[in-house]
């Protein structure tokens, strides 16, 4: 049964008749899709919380707050040609909402907040391609899709983004005269060294302007190749400027002092430089936009009488409730299961060959920090030479809120007290197979180690952390080996990296096979 307004055209004119309809239908279609918003944001709400603590508490995120009233507002500025549109149905909205939910099942298995938050927005899409249909979705795809600007990303771009600018920084250093020595990302000069921590790597500045620029597109560039050359100028104008902002505070430190570098780093590059190198960025887009004088205006009413089904409506925004509760549904079967595991699980000490002998581990040389280990195992060895090896083992008998073997914080090297030197992965014969392996070499007032570590999941070994969260997942899903955990051993060394290496691999070489260890802290089951 249709929903229509009957009123007579000889009492009504037909355009006000047509969008005296088209509110009506569309009170219908926006009280069923706020109803079915509510729903998947209470539905996953854990994920929704998830999103806002990050914007709150990290000052690289902070902006996210405005994406949401921005999307809405832009979605306002288009009324006038939703109303020209009839609200109908579209299925492939519920099959997009079953696709984001098995992803976000995944992220969740897996621990990954960034594929929990992109499969929420993708829900929030696909609900309203379901309810409201293709026409009102494509109208509405600007606003929709910049909702994904809301969704934390980028942390991973700031290591490389630490070593561009500290490259970047030490060749103008070089080019003006500047007398500077570089390790890692550490930078000396005469009289004073400088660290590119994270904080400096300019992700900050990078994600606003990125944000900007693609709203700044939007309203000022009908061509999608300028909208594509103003964001490619979006990446690099944050990434030159910090590098910039890094080199003049070292250079005014060599000139003045370190204290005086970093008192007009926080004020004059904070807040006065960067701030002119946005307005500067937008003024350069500005000059090349192609819509400067547009106006969004109201589409011309036409006589079509617009219809809408309302049982049509909710059988869909039924449907993707369904499917929408499904994941949810599976992810309480996953807790089940987990929260069988033994949380005090027994981990004992490999045997290690001759001529390799156990003797005391000093905690204050170095030890790994991984935070709610289950068990673990810490133990240092010294062979008929004197030299010495430490191996570290940390258990997790399941991964749960601060108790995850991949979680922020987790460090195998306290880089707060050790300079890191080089960072690489190699690969490593273990127990009759070549496994790569994450190897660095580490610095403490000129006493250097080398380390190597990775990891044990769902019985395999791997040191490449998002194949380790994939196992993660596998394991969850399909009913594997709950338990995980990280291996770590180190050397000291003063001859070089190389002998070091050498001692690594005959030190392995002479410790049992760690992946039966591992297998009979459970009693080798799987859970």
């Amino acid at each position: 049964m249709g929903l229509r307004v009957d009123i007579e055209d000889r009492i009504v004119p037909s355009f006000l008749l047509d969008r005296l309809q088209g509110i009506a239908a569309w009170r219908v279609a926006g009280l069923v899709m706020g109803i079915g918003l509510a729903a998947i944001l209470t539905l996953y709400g854990s994920t929704a919380a998830m999103l806002v603590k990050t914007w709150a508490v990290s000052d690289s995120y902070d902006q996210c707050f405005l994406i949401p009233p921005i999307s809405l507002y832009l979605i306002w500025r288009h009324r006038h040609r939703l109303l020209a549109v009839t609200p109908q149905p579209a299925y492939g909205g519920v099959a997009l909402i079953a696709l984001s939910g098995a992803a976000w099942l995944v992220g969740r298995a897996a621990s990954v907040d960034l594929v929990e938050e992109l499969a929420l927005v993708t829900m929030i899409f696909g609900l309203h391609l379901a309810v409201l249909g293709v026409k009102a979705t494509r109208i509405n795809f600007f606003p929709l899709a910049y909702l994904y600007m809301a969704v934390p990303m980028g942390a991973f771009l700031i290591p490389p983004l630490q070593q561009i600018t500290a490259d970047a920084a030490v060749f103008l250093l070089r080019l003006v005269g500047v007398p500077v020595f570089m390790e890692g990302t550490y930078i000396t000069i005469p009289n004073g060294t400088y660290f590119v921590a994270e904080a400096c790597a300019g992700l900050r500045f990078l994600i606003a302007t990125v944000t900007l620029g693609v709203l700044f597109g939007y309203f000022y560039y009908r061509s999608p190749w300028r909208w594509i050359a103003f964001m490619a100028l979006s990446v690099v104008v944050p990434v030159v400027a910090n590098c910039l902002r890094a080199f003049g505070v070292i250079l005014l430190g060599y000139f003045t002092s370190t204290d005086v570098a970093g008192g007009f780093d926080h004020i004059f590059t904070g807040w006065v430089f960067l701030s002119l190198v946005t307005i500067a960025y937008l003024a350069i887009g500005y000059s090349f936009s192609d819509r400067k004088h547009e106006k969004d205006q109201p589409p011309e009413p036409h006589a079509t009488i617009a219809t809408l089904a309302p049982q049509q409506v909710l059988l869909a925004a039924l449907a993707a409730l369904v499917v929408a509760v499904a994941p949810q549904a599976y992810a309480v079967h996953i807790r089940d299961v987990a929260s069988r595991v033994d949380l005090h699980p027994l981990l004992r000490l490999p045997t290690v060959g001759e001529p390799w002998a156990p003797m005391d581990y000093d905690q204050n040389l170095w030890t790994p920090r991984f935070a709610g280990v289950d068990a673990s195992i810490a133990k240092s060895y010294r062979n008929a030479d004197g030299e010495e090896a430490d191996l570290y083992i940390g258990y997790y008998a399941r991964q749960r809120e601060d108790s995850e073997l991949l979680a922020y914080g987790n460090q195998v090297v306290d880089l707060d007290k050790w300079r890191l030197v080089n960072d690489d992965s190699v690969s490593v014969p273990l127990w009759g197979r070549d496994t790569i392996v994450d190897e660095m070499q580490i610095d403490l007032n000129g006493s250097r180690r080398l380390v190597r570590y990775w990891y044990w999941v769902d019985g395999e070994f791997t040191a490449n952390p998002y194949w380790a969260k994939l196992l993660f997942a596998r394991s969850k899903l399909l009913g594997g080996i709950q338990g995980a955990a990280v291996i770590a051993v180190s050397v000291p060394f003063e001859d070089g990296p190389a002998a070091a290496r050498s001692r690594l691999d005959h030190f392995l070489a002479n410790v049992m096979p760690l992946g039966d260890v591992l297998m009979s802290v459970n009693g080798g089951k799987k859970s």
